[in-house]
């Protein structure tokens, strides 16, 4: 993910002159990145715990993660097989 981030502040490097000739477009554009920046690591960090969260779940019930895991394979099977099928 900090690989789009990065190329996200490599494209955005040469608007800095644009937003610089408006009057405070740099402070602006100053204050989206850093609210970007801050949703970006918010996002970041709650996607790690639940992954931290899920990884010890499945850790401490490895039948019930291969049940899930199982089920939604079905699930898919089955409507993939339902949606060929309805092909005439």
């Amino acid at each position: 993910m900090s690989q789009y981030y990065d190329d996200a502040n490599e494209r955005s490097a040469g608007t800095e002159a644009w937003t610089s000739q408006s009057s405070g477009g740099k402070a602006k554009w100053d204050a989206a990145r850093t609210q970007l920046n801050d949703a970006y690591q918010t996002a970041r960090q709650k996607s790690d715990e639940a992954l931290t969260q899920i990884e010890g779940r499945i850790r401490e019930r490895p039948l019930e993660g291969a049940g899930y895991a199982a089920a939604i394979g079905a699930a898919v099977g089955l409507v993939i097989g339902l949606l060929l099928g309805r092909r005439e």
